[in-house]
């Protein structure tokens, strides 16, 4: 993820973010720059908008939904945390320095989400 807030995101971070995704093709994040998909454009997409976009496969628009659901999620968690107070307003929402998706515990739960993998907790059916 870009070290700066995530409303501040350029096309070109989407960009970088979304081709990071996994199982996302390079067409999708390409679409996305085409259009100038900005960090903040991210929250406003729907299903209809990213048909109007041209992302017709069900499967792309689903993934891509879901990890910008999962991003909004770290993005909100981030700005509730106790710590977040104590950082300056230029970096709030910004992933710490440090957390990435192969990390144990809640930070890798939170990454899972944000890279569009979002995790569920382990049940045992009776």
């Amino acid at each position: 993820l870009p070290q700066k807030p995530l409303l501040e995101w350029s096309a070109e971070e989407v960009h970088s973010w979304v081709a990071s995704l996994p199982q996302m093709p390079s067409e999708v994040a390409e679409t996305l720059t085409h259009s100038n998909v900005t960090g903040a454009d991210l929250f406003e997409l729907t299903e209809a908008k990213l048909l109007t976009l041209g992302i017709e496969r069900f499967g792309w628009r689903r993934r891509l939904l879901l990890a910008v659901s999962g991003l909004e999620a770290f993005a909100r968690f981030q700005s509730s945390s106790p710590w977040s107070s104590a950082l300056p307003a230029d970096q709030a929402l910004v992933q710490p320095e440090g957390v990435s998706a192969v990390e144990p515990g809640v930070a890798n739960g939170w990454a899972e989400c944000a890279q569009g993998r979002p995790t569920s907790p382990s049940r045992s059916d009776p």
